[in-house]
């Protein structure tokens, strides 16, 4: 009788010490990208990540330097809503106007109208943006039927 004897893979190189400082400035510049900051160490992302639970306090760096990139797509985003691009504007009023009104579906609970945003004419928009009241423009809007256009 034959035995099958399963050969494990052996990595007899001796693995990396990664320091504190180490990871600190693999960190720095890396966006809070963990692939990044292990391909600046030289080691598995499972590495860096047992490095966070042995450190916990290096966290609050990766968290800044993740709060970096939000920062650089924010400004991006401003740029693209002040040169007018509508996604973007769209996008805004959606997320962060929000408790203004500016959602992805209205309800009205009067009217009981449902109302896609995204769907609106450039003067609907322009009305939402002027401050008036969201039910207004859009029970507006439907009485004299006016929609998007392209």
């Amino acid at each position: 009788m034959s035995k099958i004897i399963s050969k494990k893979k052996q990595n007899n190189t001796p693995k990396k010490k990664i320091t504190k400082e180490a990871l600190t400035k693999a960190i720095k510049g890396s966006y809070g990208i963990i692939s990044t900051i292990a391909k600046r160490l030289k080691c598995e992302r499972k590495t860096v990540y047992n490095k966070f639970e042995e450190w916990p306090e290096l966290k609050d760096l990766l968290i800044e330097e993740r709060n970096e990139i939000v920062d650089l797509a924010e400004n991006k985003l401003v740029s693209k809503i002040k040169s007018g691009e509508k996604t973007s504007i769209h996008f805004i009023l959606k997320t962060l106007g929000k408790n203004r009104g500016y959602v992805e579906k209205i309800q009205s609970e009067n009217t009981n109208i449902d109302v896609d945003v995204s769907e609106l004419s450039d003067y609907g928009l322009e009305r939402l943006k002027r401050g008036d009241d969201p039910r207004e423009v859009i029970l507006d809007l439907k009485s004299r039927n006016i929609q998007k256009h392209e």
